[in-house]
């Protein structure tokens, strides 16, 4: 019994020509992938998409809270406001030596403490390499005395420098408004994120003298956690609250 092939016309493609052209497409589109990661990676805080910027924002949020409870914790082990202390390895070393820093029961970073664990800021989501600051003299409405002379400042964690895709998700996450600016009173200390020299170990600010955000800019208040632009750089600086007073 004879087995008839089909017959292929003179003219039509190899077979295999397709299968080059896919080959082909494929290597211009990982070309052109390659092309944006390598733009991406020359601007500080770019080549990271929105799904991912969406993540990281989820990450700081959660890691935010992980601070805030060992904050707790530090307090309910019989330790004050005071007593808390921020200091780690790989953390800037005016939050103290934690190998020399006792008792370790009030370390935030110390097993016998607060059992938080120090991380490094996620990679994309700043302008600027800037770690994880503490400070105690920004004051945040609708926690404590609102009064000029009665405020409290606020132990609060800072994340500086984040980009404004970060800021526009943290903000997401948070309900507020995409547009927020910090507000100074003139005798205050400041921005929110104020550098070297004002990181807290023990003491806060009070009164006058403390840092105020202006709060009618706030979707929601009070904002336990948002994003902020300063006024006097511009820049966008993550905040959370871990002990309000």
């Amino acid at each position: 019994m004879m087995t008839f092939m089909p017959r292929v016309h003179p003219l039509s493609p190899h077979p295999e020509s397709g299968n080059i052209l896919i080959y082909i497409l494929g290597a211009i589109v990982l070309m052109g992938v390659l092309v944006m990661l390598v733009k991406g990676s020359n601007s500080p805080g770019a080549g990271i998409d929105s799904e991912t910027t969406m993540i990281r924002a989820s990450e700081v949020q959660q890691y935010a809270g992980e601070l805030e409870r060992a904050v707790n914790f530090i307090l309910s082990n019989s330790h004050s406001e005071n007593d808390i202390r921020f200091a780690a390895v790989g953390a800037p070393g005016a939050y103290g030596n934690i190998a020399t820093d006792t008792p370790l029961t009030r370390q935030v970073f110390a097993k016998q403490g607060g059992a938080a664990t120090y991380r490094a800021v996620p990679a994309g989501i700043q302008t600027t390499a800037t770690p994880w600051q503490f400070y105690g003299n920004t004051h945040i409405k609708g926690f404590g005395t609102d009064t000029l002379a009665g405020r409290k400042a606020e132990l609060i964690a800072v994340l500086p420098n984040v980009t404004t895709a970060f800021c526009e998700r943290i903000n997401e996450l948070n309900g507020q408004n995409l547009n927020l600016s910090a507000n100074h009173d003139p005798s205050a200390n400041g921005c929110l994120f104020t550098g070297g020299g004002s990181e807290f170990t023990g003491s806060f600010v009070t009164g006058a003298t403390a840092n105020i955000i202006d709060h009618t800019l706030f979707t929601q208040t009070p904002a336990k956690q948002a994003c902020i632009r300063c006024q006097t750089t511009g820049a966008l600086h993550f905040y959370h609250v871990l002990l309000g007073r």
